[in-house]
């Protein structure tokens, strides 16, 4: 357990003092794990402040429990305090911590202002602490498929999906499929219809919308045609294949800033035009973008995943690099060759 900050009689908040001692009645602003909280405090003879220990003996019963959950880009949570997370539960839950990408919040819980990737840990009673949770945009960490009656449903739509993607395969419409997919889902009660839209991340629609002329506006202006020919006048003594594994890498510092789809949108007309230009056939660039596009590994900001794990996990913007980079070397190195022998140039 570690003190972040003493709180004074006026509430106020200040850096523990690593000489001072610790005496009857002081409270602290501490960091500890969950799990461990409770045997610490039994082991030190701490206890919780007066007011949390009310809210929590008040919603003591066999239906309570904890709850940790991470507040989304699209949480109504974000840039608000405890107050409205209380009002909003109808006082059925208790903020009980927040932790923040590992960095130590020196404020009392009803000061904190939200932000995309804390990590709440809740308490209160389980069945409208769900509903609560699902009305927030929040995201549980704990396992909400072991609740009772979902693993019907569970087995139902995988196999739906599972049945989308195989008309995928066989020659079918992609979109039809998926769009059977969905229907098929609301029909059995799996998504309900009043969360098709709140589902649906209206940013990417947005960039996707606005790339799509860019990419148009590559191929009218020619400008595919001078990048290419650019890059063949730079590259012209290489082997074929390495313009492969340039395209690939190309597309995947782009899909590290923005969007995945968005890349793939500004690097396929850009590839077609190498190969046109070099006289080889478009499929295995058109696959190096593919590939390159779904290797968005050395930032946080290059897919919401990565965003999603870099408060809980507790990592930093250089961490990434620590995987990714490597990763996306063995990808370029053996994704190459393999491209080459399925789509020959």
């Amino acid at each position: 357990m570690t003190l972040f900050g003493f709180i004074r009689k006026d509430d106020k908040v200040l850096p523990p003092n690593p000489d001072g001692i610790i005496q009857e009645g002081c409270r602290y602003v501490v960091k500890a794990d969950p799990v461990e909280l409770q045997a610490l405090i039994e082991e030190h003879g701490l206890h919780l402040s007066t007011e949390m220990r009310h809210r929590i003996d008040s919603l003591k019963g066999e239906n309570t429990g904890f709850t940790e959950a991470i507040v989304t880009a699209g949480s109504p949570l974000l840039g608000r305090t405890r107050t409205y997370l209380r009002r909003h539960s109808g006082n059925t839950m208790t903020l009980m911590a927040v932790a923040r990408q590992n960095k130590p919040i020196r404020k009392q819980l009803k000061e904190v202002v939200f932000r995309v990737g804390d990590v709440l840990l809740l308490h209160g009673k389980t069945p409208e602490m769900d509903d609560t949770i699902t009305d927030l945009s929040l995201l549980p960490l704990a396992e909400r498929e072991l609740k009772v009656g979902t693993f019907s449903r569970i087995g139902l739509s995988v196999a739906i999906f599972a049945g989308a993607i195989g008309l995928s395969m066989t020659g079918f419409p992609m979109t039809i499929a998926f769009l059977g997919a969905v229907l098929a889902y609301i029909l059995c009660g799996i998504l309900p219809l009043r969360d098709i839209y709140r589902e649906v991340e209206w940013p990417i629609i947005v960039l996707l919308g606005a790339m799509i002329p860019v990419s148009q506006a590559f191929q009218s202006t020619d400008c595919t045609g001078l990048i290419a020919e650019s890059i063949k006048g730079l590259t012209g003594a290489l082997p074929p294949w390495s313009m492969i594994t340039l395209v690939m890498i190309v597309t995947m510092c782009l899909s590290d800033i923005i969007n995945n789809a968005a890349t793939a949108f500004i690097m396929a007309p850009i590839a077609v035009g190498i190969s046109g230009t070099l006289g080889l056939q478009p499929d295995p660039f058109l696959m190096a973008v593919a590939v390159g596009a779904s290797c968005a590994f050395l930032t946080p900001i290059g897919h919401q995943c990565n965003a999603m794990i870099l408060g809980p996990g507790g990592y930093r913007f250089g961490d990434y690099w620590r995987v990714g980079l490597p990763l996306e070397i063995v990808i370029a190195i053996l994704g190459t060759p393999l491209i080459v022998q399925f789509w020959p140039l």
